[in-house]
């Protein structure tokens, strides 16, 4: 049986791509519920945004992505912080820059 081009492409590279797609949609997620967290009084988008984060750092640890993981954290601890006024917009929204940065791809 002979696959061809797109054969492989089905069976090799698709489910790769549908892995990285998921992955960014797990970024640009956290990135939607972060920003909704800094614009509102209510905590239920700041939980779900620390949730996120959870999850992100645990997946950036499972494939050794320490910088990745490393930021996370720190946007978890700066969401908690901003909650409790201890923390400014800017400055997690500077962690939330190197977050996407490093995360990208994961």
């Amino acid at each position: 049986m002979r696959l061809g081009l797109w054969g492989l492409f089905l069976v090799y590279l698709l489910p790769s791509l549908r892995t990285i797609y998921a992955q960014e949609q797990k970024l640009l997620e956290l990135n939607k519920v972060v920003l909704e967290c800094l614009s509102t009084t209510k905590p239920q988008p700041c939980e779900d945004a620390l949730l996120r984060a959870d999850s992100l750092q645990r997946i950036a640890g499972n494939h050794s992505k320490y910088s990745c993981q490393t930021f996370t954290l720190g946007l978890a601890s700066d969401l908690i912080l901003i909650r409790q006024k201890a923390k400014n917009r800017k400055q997690v929204l500077s962690t939330l820059r190197d977050v996407n940065q490093f995360c990208l791809g994961l």
